[in-house]
């Protein structure tokens, strides 16, 4: 992760379809967006999504997570994690300390209407990013240094615990978007227990060679797969 490109990112807003298959079927679940704005010395940045109504039937999702970092090294701050899905309802947010080239999640947990409340501190040597930051930083790799296979392993804070996410780059690939064609950077990454046994299968991910922008990411689900795909931005 050390070999970051550190340009600053503009401020952005870009809109996401997330589409369900289950076997021959193609299906809207959801709209997602990914945003980031400067203030000052920091950047804020934020991703929602929300089922669609014929989705909302199946499980009503409604997620909002928000990262403040640092600019315009992309460090997180803090993270805020709103988690409504169906009668699930909870907040995680974790507070981030560096001390001696350590990183520390101050994290707490509830659950609105409950009784939970829970509180914690756990940390790793080197840097740990959130759900939104990592992204940031991955869209900073100096992709034009890196060759087919290299491999990229990094750290996440993930709710009671901390992941390591392990990314493989695969070249230039093109893909589609609508009537576009892009040349895109093809990366494939999966995230890994605390413990070494593995969580994910490999989700894969495309990223606009001229901007960085993330035009795709598939990944398979318990049943079916997903795919979030971009719309629009700004």
């Amino acid at each position: 992760m050390s070999a970051q490109n550190t340009t600053p990112i503009a401020d952005e807003h870009l809109q996401y379809d997330v589409i369900y298959q289950w076997g021959i079927l193609w299906v809207k679940a959801a709209d997602g967006s990914l945003s980031i704005v400067r203030e000052g010395n920091r950047y804020k940045a934020q991703v929602i999504a929300s089922t669609t109504p014929f989705a909302d039937g199946i499980m009503k999702v409604r997620d909002t997570l928000t990262t403040v970092m640092q600019a315009p090294d992309l460090y997180p701050i803090s993270y805020k994690q709103v988690s409504r899905e169906g009668k699930y309802h909870q907040v995680n947010e974790i507070n981030f300390v560096y001390r001696n080239d350590s990183t520390i999640g101050d994290t707490h947990i509830t659950r609105p209407g409950k009784d939970y409340n829970k509180q914690f501190t756990i940390g790793k040597e080197g840097a740990v990013y959130d759900m939104i930051s990592i992204f940031y930083r991955l869209r900073n790799l100096s992709y034009a240094t890196m060759n087919v296979g290299d491999v990229i392993k990094t750290y996440i804070f993930s709710g009671r615990q901390i992941e390591t996410l392990e990314l493989e780059y695969q070249g230039i690939k093109a893909i589609e978007i609508g009537d576009t064609e892009y040349q895109a950077h093809y990366i494939r990454f999966f995230f890994y227990n605390e413990d070494g046994s593995k969580k994910s299968d490999k989700i894969s991910a495309w990223v606009s060679v001229d901007d960085f922008i993330p035009l795709q990411l598939e990944g398979k689900l318990p049943i079916g797969s997903m795919k979030v795909r971009l719309r629009d931005r700004k």
